[in-house]
């Protein structure tokens, strides 16, 4: 955009964390990336969390309604003069939140869009009802996950632009020496490395991974490998948690299985890993830990469901599997496991396509069109 296309942006997200998933982490790279090219960012938030100093950096205000003085104090703001946001654009990552983004889209005289990170629900409340009717621009994550909320909601498919989350391929870059990488993590070198990361809850299916993991330790008794489990529960709660240890504890494969909790490094865990599986069993939109994985080079495997078939389907088929099915999860891990010998180039093709197709600066391109578009008084 030229300079005089700049846009005042209110960016609303309900809670400032990394803990959540990927729609807080996807909500910040766009903020900062739109930021970075001179777009004034007023940040709004419903919650504090510890995401809150980076948004501080790039924002020209935040603020967090977490008391009603704090919500005071912001709509004091929109009606002072040289003050308010009038004619600004809202824009709003959680579709529950719709009558709320309606609302500040009304108080701002701006224009809104809300950018659909997860499946729609199969009934909304009135209010958010009202509100999703009257935005003016959805983006959505993935086509499947556009196409839900087009179809459950009622909203026209051509209101709807898919702009999936983007992956920083600056950063997210294969390792030197994976080996190296390997033993930091306390790994045997010359074994494959599978992996999971993300929130352990039953809708990710990291207990299919591990079925999926012993099932294919037995088929191939000759074969050693390791795996590598990141993350914490969110939804299921520790009980999970301790589910998921025991069962890993009776597999039969339990030595081989590592719970390594929260992870803070997530391109050097990805850079430790051969093999990253997730067997997702719910829609999942656009797992941004598919295309981190596949930008460090690292081959993945996951469930055909939700928008997962539009990030592997068009170059990797045959890495796709049936949701909940283990059989076919332990037979991708005996045909991919060990890549590196057999298939040397596959990482290498891996990393092309989140460079060609999912980059973070061609999605932020596509979200400043779209933004600057519904600014510019564009059809919805």
């Amino acid at each position: 955009m030229l300079p005089a296309e700049r846009l005042h942006i209110v960016f609303v997200l309900g809670y400032p964390t990394r803990t959540r998933g990927g729609t807080e982490h996807a909500a910040l790279a766009f903020s900062r990336g739109l930021a970075r090219r001179g777009h004034r960012i007023t940040a709004v938030f419903r919650r504090e969390g510890e995401l809150l100093p980076e948004y501080r950096q790039f924002c020209e205000r935040v603020f967090v309604l977490t008391s009603a003085g704090a919500a005071l104090r912001f709509a004091a703001a929109l009606v002072t003069p040289g003050r308010a946001p009038r004619g600004a654009i809202v824009y709003g990552h959680h579709a529950g939140r719709s009558f709320e983004l309606w609302a500040l889209g009304v108080a701002t005289r701006s224009r809104v869009v809300c950018h659909l990170h997860l499946p729609a629900p199969e009934r909304l409340g009135r209010l958010t009802g009202f509100g999703l009717r009257r935005l003016d621009r959805f983006l959505a994550v993935s086509r499947a996950t556009g196409d839900d909320w087009a179809r459950r909601h009622a909203i026209r498919p051509s209101r709807i632009t898919v702009v999936p989350n983007g992956v920083d391929v600056d950063r997210f870059v294969p390792a030197g020496d994976a080996a190296v990488a390997k033993t930091e993590y306390g790994l045997d070198p010359a074994e494959p490395v599978i992996s999971f990361l993300g929130r352990l809850d039953r809708a990710k299916g990291p207990d299919l991974l591990i079925r999926g993991f012993a099932a294919f330790r037995a088929q191939h008794p000759g074969r050693r490998a390791a795996l590598l489990i990141g993350g914490a529960p969110l939804w299921e709660g520790h009980g999970y948690l301790a589910e998921l240890r025991q069962l890993a504890a009776e597999s039969g494969a339990g030595p081989d299985i590592r719970f390594i909790g929260q992870v803070s490094d997530t391109r050097r865990f990805y850079q430790a890993s051969d093999l990253f599986v997730l067997p997702s069993v719910w829609p999942d939109p656009q797992p941004l830990t598919l295309t981190e994985s596949m930008a460090c080079g690292v081959p993945a495997l996951a469930s055909r469901i939700g928008g997962i078939p539009e990030i592997l389907g068009p170059d990797f088929p045959e890495h796709l599997f049936e949701p909940g099915r283990v059989d076919e999860i332990a037979a991708r891990l005996g045909r991919f496991a060990e890549w590196r010998t057999h298939d040397p180039a596959l990482g290498a093709r891996c990393r092309r396509v989140a460079e060609q197709k999912f980059s973070l600066e061609a999605c932020i391109d596509r979200v400043e069109a779209a933004l600057g578009h519904c600014a510019a008084g564009g059809p919805g």
